[in-house]
């Protein structure tokens, strides 16, 4: 009896497990354009369109609080804007919304997005290539990127279908859906086999930047303390973007990063330095995308104060006839008149 007790707790525990391993990541939604269904099961399907030579393409779409996503790697280091090959399933609605966002990880902020509106699509299922634009954001074309996308309002999330393509079109990503239920991201890939390792249809528009050149730096190397020093700063972008820079001085004092100039345009600054000593002024430039130059570096010396004390001054000129080495040192410097 007692091994028959440990055997169903044994099951027991086992059921309740499997069932918080379904309700922390549901099963994928359908798809749309799909006549036969698709056996990963879930969430809103549809009917299809044919297209060119009898092809019926096939897309996802989402339930309420779902999100759709692709990660790819960035062909540039400037994203402009992403091209997306979707339609929607029934009328347009004025109230309906498309959010398309770029991130750095399925599960942060937004680096940047976009809204597409039902009524700028057509209508009656026609397939479409939409150019969302988005604000110009540098990446980092040796790291993984992801389109989301986040139908607004929630009510709205089975209208819009991105198109997708079997047999992993695109090697450099995957295909994400995301369950409000189990608040999980969970890939496409492997879970069907009628659709296997899908990927969403998309490309990627941009170009590649290059950071500004190292600032060239031009003033006074030595000096007295106390007293205000000027110096010009330039750099050259080589797009011709407009430029940024950070100077340091070297006395634990810096003057953050400037208004942006043109490329190739002189930036005039000063500075007074308070304490004797040696001191290395670096510069860096960036351009308008953040891309930043290296280090340039000025060195400046700030010797002893060499004003003499003035009521020494004169004393020795109250006393002509004191010191006579001593006045005829300081009258060639020019502390003492003749």
């Amino acid at each position: 009896m007692k091994n028959k007790l440990n055997v169903l707790m044994v099951l027991m525990i086992s059921l309740l497990c499997l069932m918080s391993v379904i309700v922390l990541c549901p099963s994928l939604p359908a798809p749309d354009g799909d006549d036969n269904g698709d056996d990963g099961g879930g969430g809103g399907g549809g009917g299809g369109d044919s297209g060119n030579n009898g092809f019926t393409p096939y897309g996802w779409c989402c339930d309420p609080g779902e999100m759709l996503a692709q990660s790819f790697l960035p062909p540039f280091n400037i994203i402009t804007s992403i091209n997306l090959t979707l339609w929607q399933r029934s009328s347009s609605n004025e109230n309906a919304l498309l959010q398309i966002s770029l991130r750095h990880t399925l599960t942060g902020d937004a680096i940047a997005s976009a809204f597409i509106k039902s009524t700028d699509l057509p209508e009656n299922r026609e397939i479409t290539q939409v150019t969302v634009d988005i604000p110009d954001v540098l990446v980092n074309p040796s790291e993984t990127y992801y389109i989301v996308w986040n139908p607004d309002p929630a009510k709205f999330s089975n209208l819009f279908v991105w198109r997708a393509m079997d047999n992993n079109p695109y090697s450099g990503g995957n295909a994400f859906c995301y369950n409000v239920t189990g608040s999980c991201w969970k890939s496409f890939q492997n879970l069907s086999v009628k659709h296997p390792d899908p990927d969403f249809v998309f490309t990627i528009n941009g170009f590649n930047d290059d950071a500004p050149l190292v600032p060239v730096i031009q003033g006074s190397l030595n000096g007295d303390v106390g007293k205000e020093y000027a110096y010009t700063i330039m750099s050259t972008d080589q797009n011709n973007d407009t430029v940024s820079y950070f100077i340091d001085w070297g006395d634990h004092t810096n003057n953050g990063w400037t208004n942006f100039l043109g490329s190739g345009l002189k930036l005039n600054v000063s500075h007074i330095w308070e304490n004797k000593g040696e001191y290395n002024i670096t510069v860096k430039a960036k351009d308008i995308y953040g891309l930043e130059s290296d280090w340039a570096t000025f060195t400046v010396t700030m010797p002893c104060n060499t004003r003499v004390n003035t009521l020494f001054i004169q004393f020795l000129q109250n006393h002509p006839n004191l010191f006579p080495l001593l006045q005829k040192i300081l009258q060639r410097s020019g502390f003492v008149k003749n």
